[in-house]
């Protein structure tokens, strides 16, 4: 017997056009009686015809060719596999005999070249997946796959996901609009846990997609058929509310914050305007962008970029701009808010803004911590404008505190919400952060309370160094706060409208 390999390598050209076709897949149950027919154009007493298997992952076997003179079979297969021939109605059937889990795979007849069982094989059936599980057979769930973004260049490549499915046979079509398409890519399925995963996708022009033609993805399966329809999504067009905050850390430096809140499309642009003059390229800059919400619309997005310059170069009045170029059905759209820097105290004219809330943080007394061993901590909120949500402390790890947070109701103007502290954690220096949402503010205000050094340096001088380090700590934090928008104790929070 000649390996197949010789035989898909031998030359031969005696037949010419025909047709093999076969099912696409059969499931049998271990044990069982396995049957397989091919449909042929040609007389069976003129070439032999071959059936031929592959198992995933493996190279072809063949198991044996027949027409009406003779017979041969693979030495291993041959008491398992017999190959029968009607000659009235041109079919070629393959027979097994108690069949397993291992002999699952793809099963191809072929015809040979010539009248002789070690020819080359001039034409193949398309081939019929055989499964061979006692598994339940299970239809396929459909998910369609598309581009997320606009993307560039001509095509747009579309997708087709079949999920959890068995046994592995699974073949996809593609339609535009009703019409088939054949330039597609099917990939062969993939087994976990005992069911299959396959993926198709095909590519389609830009203007196609771009006028919102419908393209359908037909799954066919043994269980049952399954269609989806791809169409270009209509995009959300939404204008970002957008908030300036400024802050002033120290004598040095000052940072403002635009944060825009629900916008969409996801595209945007930030730039930051002095006194009317582009310095977006002259700045530290922080941007960070939201995963995005979804709305009954759509899915809505919200972007923060905070920025810092020296005091020295920013006098009085500077007008700090915050310019948004988002995206309308018309093309680029552009929102911009300013707010005028004043770092001296309270608002003296009418071009400056009030801040949403004022937080304020009351430390306990030195007789609460030395006489009682404990103390009580209070925050006081302010609301200058807006709803306050919540009110809560956080700990040194920023972490909600059970049992120390509270939901305001209503309209009322001051809040107070106080929090036990014990004389090892003040003593400590441990942190307790006041943290106050607000309705209208991108991130929560959020202000640290420490306790202040020179309170021990007073009573207990042989700490003075660990006390100076503490403050060189507190100065890093704050630094770090007014990145992430954590202000230090003593600091009021404000944001300008």
């Amino acid at each position: 017997m000649f390996p197949v390999a010789l035989l898909l390598l031998a030359a031969g050209s005696c037949v010419k056009g025909e047709q093999l076709t076969q099912p696409t897949s059969v499931t049998v149950q271990p044990g069982q009686r396995l049957t397989i027919t091919c449909q042929v154009s040609y007389s069976l007493g003129d070439y032999f015809t071959a059936w031929i298997r592959q198992p995933a992952g493996k190279g072809l076997e063949w198991i044996g060719s027949r027409y009406t003179g003779a017979a041969y079979y693979k030495d291993s297969l041959k008491n398992k596999f017999s190959i029968d021939l009607d000659t009235s109605s041109k079919t070629v059937t393959l027979n097994g005999q108690n069949v397993q889990p291992e002999d699952t795979a793809v099963y191809y007849c072929a015809i040979h070249s010539a009248l002789c069982y070690w020819a080359a094989f001039d034409y193949w059936g398309k081939g019929t997946m055989v499964t061979v599980s006692s598994a339940t057979p299970k239809g396929p769930t459909v998910f369609p796959l598309m581009p997320c973004g606009s993307g560039t260049g001509n095509m747009v490549t579309l997708g087709c996901l079949a999920t959890d499915f068995r046994p592995s046979s699974l073949t996809f079509k593609w339609n535009k609009n009703g019409a088939g398409l054949t330039d597609f890519i099917q990939y062969p399925p993939v087994q976990k846990n005992n069911f299959y995963t396959g993926v198709s996708q095909i590519q389609v022009s830009r203007e196609d997609w771009d006028a919102m033609e419908a393209f359908q993805c037909a799954v066919t399966h043994a269980e049952g058929n399954q269609e989806v329809t791809i169409t270009k999504p209509k995009i959300l067009y939404r204008s970002p509310d957008i908030k300036v905050s400024a802050y002033t850390g120290d004598e040095n430096e000052a940072s403002f914050l635009c944060s825009a809140r629900d916008f969409s499309p996801k595209d945007y642009e930030i730039k930051w305007l002095k006194n009317e003059e582009d310095i977006t390229d002259k700045l530290n800059e922080i941007k960070t962008t939201s995963e995005g919400k979804e709305s009954e619309n759509g899915t809505l997005y919200s972007a923060a970029s905070i920025i810092t310059v020296q005091t020295s170069d920013v006098p009085a009045k500077t007008q700090f701009t915050c310019l948004f170029k988002g995206k309308n059905d018309k093309g680029d759209v552009i929102t911009n808010t300013s707010v005028i820097y004043n770092p001296r105290g309270p608002c003296v004219t009418t071009e400056c803004t009030e801040a949403d809330v004022d937080i304020y943080i009351e430390g306990p007394t030195v007789e609460e911590m030395f006489l009682q061993r404990a103390g009580t901590i209070n925050c006081h909120v302010t609301v200058n404008k807006g709803l306050v949500e919540k009110i809560y402390w956080e700990n040194q790890y920023k972490n909600e505190m059970v049992g120390a947070s509270m939901s305001p109701v209503g309209e009322k103007k001051k809040y107070s919400l106080s929090l036990d502290i014990t004389y090892d954690e003040w003593s400590q220096g441990i942190k307790r952060y006041c943290v106050v949402d607000h309705k209208d503010s991108l991130e929560p205000y959020r202000v640290l309370y420490e306790r202040t050094t020179e309170i021990l340096n007073e009573l207990e001088s042989s700490m003075q160094k660990e006390e100076d380090n503490m403050g060189n700590t507190a100065l890093t934090f704050i630094l770090l706060f007014l990145i992430t928008l954590l202000f230090t104790i003593g600091t009021i929070a404000f944001k300008v409208k």
